[in-house]
């Protein structure tokens, strides 16, 4: 490191850069930035020192220098959220949904090198600040509803598109389930598809983000309240609209117990379960659409993958 001339000698590089990604990166801009406590556990600047680090050119000053990566950072960023989220950005227009998407930088701040995890905290920072969060369950608006319904549909999307799933593995088959026994039926554990998420909406929310994806002009949807599984097939991400009582059982299905002791415990519940026959075609239908990674049969070493 060199001296200048004041006994102080210059920073080290990894310093500056620690530094500079600090105060570019920051949610309040610059000015916050620089005085920020990860910017100065780098280097103790701050505003009237700041140009010992960054020079002014011929017609900017240091700051109004770092403003522009500033500004650069947080328009890519937010050229983010518009792609990852083309229902919402039909649905909110450009404007409000880049208001939303830097209310919600400012208090979850990118923390990974990758924009992977970037919107991770999203749906649930919508549904803590809706307008109407503080009201009973009963008198709060419809649309922020379906805007938040439609965020989590498109999150998991993404999740479920850049995550596991069975492709290049043995999965089962719908015919060989279909041929069990009732007893080997009832004794068998099916294991979902580390792909498969399941969700109940108040909007048929993915009915408004297909017809967004197919280049449409969808309306708001009225309130149906609606239930939905989601998995991947052949890197394809699908998604199926299930009648209440093929989610509920879905839903129980976990892969560590038997699909008698799921009726069993939902019988002992007051719930209603289904009959053998429709049972057996509510799995072979679900075998069919790639909901499970596997189904054991009776024992271990028995399985249909």
């Amino acid at each position: 490191m060199s001296d200048d001339g004041n006994g102080a000698p210059d920073p080290a590089l990894d310093q500056v850069q620690r530094w500079m990604q600090a105060v570019i990166t920051h949610p309040g801009g610059i000015r916050s930035g620089v005085v920020s406590g990860g910017a100065r556990s780098s280097l103790d600047v701050d505003l009237h020192t700041l140009e010992a680090v960054v020079t002014p050119s011929a017609t900017l000053s240091g700051a109004e220098r770092l403003a522009i990566y500033s500004r650069s950072y947080h328009a890519r960023l937010l050229q983010c959220f518009q792609s990852m989220f083309p229902g919402l950005l039909h649905a909110l227009g450009e404007e409000l949904l880049n208001a939303f998407a830097i209310d919600y930088l400012q208090q979850h701040p990118s923390q990974s090198y990758t924009l992977d995890q970037l919107a991770d905290a999203f749906p649930q920072h919508l549904a803590q600040t809706r307008p109407d969060a503080d009201a009973a369950t009963g008198a709060r608006e419809g649309w922020p509803d379906f805007i938040i319904d439609l965020t989590w549909l498109e999150w998991a999307f993404l999740k479920v598109y850049d995550g596991p799933g069975v492709e290049g593995q043995p999965t089962p088959d719908a015919q060989d389930l279909l041929a069990l026994t009732d007893e080997q039926l009832l004794a068998a554990r099916p294991t979902p598809a580390p792909c498969l998420r399941l969700f109940t909406f108040r909007y048929p929310v993915h009915s408004y983000w297909r017809a967004v994806r197919r280049g449409e002009q969808p309306q708001l949807p009225a309130p149906n309240e609606c239930c939905i599984a989601m998995t991947r097939r052949n890197y394809r991400v699908v998604l199926h609209e299930l009648p209440a009582p093929q989610y509920a059982l879905l839903q129980a299905l976990d892969g560590q117990h038997t699909i008698g002791q799921i009726l069993n415990r939902a019988a002992a519940a007051g719930d209603h379960a289904p009959d053998i026959a429709t049972l057996r075609n509510w799995l072979g239908e679900w075998v069919a659409k790639g909901f499970f990674a596997s189904v054991h049969v009776a024992h271990e070493a028995d399985r249909l993958a």
